[in-house]
């Protein structure tokens, strides 16, 4: 991807699965201690992010499919192709089989679609400092206040935009789950005993 300095940026399964273990950025609705206001947030109510079957090609190399049938017993098949510029065969199967490991379910919480943040607004360092520096691939935590109790989404950051006008700055964070998950030592996220993957 290419970064907010406009350098193109190229990340590893280490590296993002390093990032997504790391220390997350906490929004909130209602101005929490320790966290950042956020303007608002929406949700993906589709099943656009569900895959159940990956076909990854490597260049010169013989296509790599994984299919998880129970997965695609319960939501009908969804699939991707890709190419890659994996070494190996055995790099490209890897890589279909975190794909399906990853998003071979419809997961029981709405998922985070994109979280905006109100960067004009000067009386909060902290948030103007958020939607700076936040990029690609970086963990976040939103809170929203409810009724019936506190909501919160463990996403990561796979967008970044900015609407800036004369009296206006907004700068919205496309969000997802992680791409790959693994185990990361002194991880409160990603380093947890029989709940997280030893990956590479």
């Amino acid at each position: 991807f290419m970064n907010q300095q406009g350098w193109a940026t190229f990340k590893s399964r280490a590296d993002i699965i390093s990032a997504s273990g790391g220390t997350a950025t906490v929004f909130s609705d209602s101005g929490l201690g320790g966290t950042i206001n956020y303007q608002s947030v929406s949700f993906d109510l589709s099943d656009f992010g569900l895959i159940n079957s990956c076909t990854v090609t490597r260049s010169g190399g013989t296509p790599q499919t994984v299919n998880n049938t129970d997965s695609i017993d319960i939501y009908f098949k969804h699939s991707r192709n890709r190419s890659s510029i994996a070494q190996t065969d055995t790099d490209a199967l890897n890589q279909a089989l975190m794909v399906v490991a990853s998003r071979q379910e419809v997961g029981a919480d709405l998922r985070m679609e994109s979280l905006v943040l109100d960067a004009f607004d000067g009386s909060n360092s902290d948030r103007v400092t958020a939607a700076l520096e936040l990029d690609v691939f970086d963990p976040i935590e939103v809170i929203q206040t409810l009724q019936g109790g506190n909501v919160s989404s463990e996403t990561v950051i796979t967008g970044v935009a900015y609407d800036i006008t004369p009296n206006s700055f907004f700068t919205t964070f496309t969000t997802a789950q992680p791409f790959a998950s693994g185990f990361v030592l002194d991880s409160l996220v990603d380093g947890l005993l029989n709940e997280d993957s030893l990956a590479y």
